[in-house]
């Protein structure tokens, strides 16, 4: 007995995962292009183009702010060896709490921005009329 539950819990699963990925798959809605109406064939492609493109700028911010901060972690380590070495004092260190701070309202700022550029120019709302 429990392991037709099993097997039939499998099965059920395997159905799931099926239908999810039906749904779900970009493949799939390629697949039933053909059969669509010229425009809705345009919308998917355009779809697809903004999820591309929302892709690779979510990316490039990734890697931008990665490399600033290997970079800036790089600074510190050099702060910190001068301030061993006795080549630098404590007030004389590349990366205070001011860069940090810059650093921080820097990466807000431009995450805002990208945000609102890929909310209106990528993912365009319904087209609305002068009048209101």
């Amino acid at each position: 007995m429990n392991e037709n539950n099993k097997a039939e819990d499998e099965a059920a699963l395997a159905a799931l995962n099926r239908l999810i990925h039906e749904k779900l798959s970009p493949k799939s809605l390629e697949d039933r292009a053909p059969n669509l109406p010229v425009e809705d064939q345009i919308a998917l492609s355009d779809a697809d183009i903004r999820r591309k493109v929302s892709i690779w700028i979510m990316g490039l911010f990734g890697v931008v702010n990665g490399i600033t901060l290997v970079l800036l972690i790089g600074l510190a380590w050099l702060d910190q060896q001068d301030l061993v070495r006795g080549l630098i004092k404590p007030g004389d260190r590349l990366v205070d709490a001011q860069v940090l701070l810059g650093l921080l309202g820097a990466t807000t700022v431009q995450l805002g921005a990208i945000a609102v550029i890929m909310a209106r120019y990528i993912f365009p709302g319904p087209a609305v009329d002068a009048k209101g």
